[in-house]
């Protein structure tokens, strides 16, 4: 008889199914996850935090192989998550995905249970690091490290970015700090003054996950800066994906590199426990 299974330690064989950049925070238990197994093979895992200090938790990850679709492993993943978020008192559950391919079946399989999704179009950003270092070198000359401000998070610094960065994104960013590649911050007097947060997505791709910095200088600068410093450890082939989501960011991108030319569909979700 067919037989769906929870896992919730030892997760190891469910690794292809969770996203890289969150490997670690698993491993440490940091965030909460499970893998699901449809007849003794695994079928799904999904991955969430209930965001300490929010009203809101967040499904980070959510991954069913099309040959266990249908199968109601998905909802078994996702109720387990919504179950997890009531026990800790949350309002609901947010997601965020991007609503392009296959995966444009996720809206109406949140919808099912009650989410509202909002989809919007948003610029992505696409250049090699080849391609971007030549361009910063060629607009701007070298570039030097702005003095001591520019930095790698680690130790008093991953704290002070974390606080920062919450206050802006919510408390799921600061998953991001034990993502590879390192990321870079301003800090002036003890303040964050604008942190760039990389993730990997692939070994050929990093993603800009977070860009944030009310001065247009000191943005330009980390992105200068940290091009540069990504070029020295990856290969000049790698791509560099950034979404384009405020005026800002598409400025300095049309700025450093020209038109960005892809669209991409973004879809939010929220449930409110209170209707579902």
């Amino acid at each position: 008889m067919n037989r769906i299974t929870i896992t919730k330690k030892n997760l190891n064989d469910f690794e292809s199914m969770i996203p890289r950049e969150l490997h670690e925070a698993v491993a440490a238990e940091k965030v909460s996850a499970i893998g699901m197994k449809f007849s003794g093979m695994e079928a799904g895992a999904a991955v969430w935090t209930d965001n300490p200090g929010d009203d809101y938790g967040t499904l980070l990850s959510l991954f069913v192989p099309p040959e266990f679709r249908g199968l109601d492993v998905g909802h078994c993943l996702l109720q387990e998550a919504i179950f997890d978020m009531g026990a800790a008192k949350k309002a609901g559950i947010t997601f965020k995905y991007e609503d392009e391919g296959q995966r444009r079946t996720l809206t109406p399989f949140f919808n099912s249970f009650g989410f509202r999704t909002d989809v919007f179009e948003t610029p992505l950003g696409r250049i090699t690091l080849k391609e971007a270092s030549d361009r910063i070198e060629s607009t701007f000359g070298k570039v030097e490290q702005l003095g001591e401000a520019i930095k790698r998070l680690g130790g008093d610094d991953q704290r002070i970015a974390s606080e920062y960065i919450t206050s802006l994104y919510g408390a799921e960013s600061r998953l991001y700090f034990s993502s590879k590649p390192d990321s870079f911050i301003i800090i002036d007097k003890g303040k964050a003054k604008g942190v760039l947060l990389f993730s990997e997505e692939e070994e050929t791709v990093l993603s800009l996950d977070y860009a944030f910095s009310k001065s247009p200088k000191h943005l330009a600068g980390l992105l200068k800066y940290a091009i540069m410093s990504l070029s020295e450890n990856y290969a000049p082939e790698t791509k560099v994906e950034m979404l384009l989501t405020t005026p800002e960011g598409m400025n300095l991108f049309k700025g450093l590199f020209g038109e960005a030319n892809d669209i991409v569909r973004i879809a939010r979700c929220r449930q409110s426990f209170k209707t579902y």
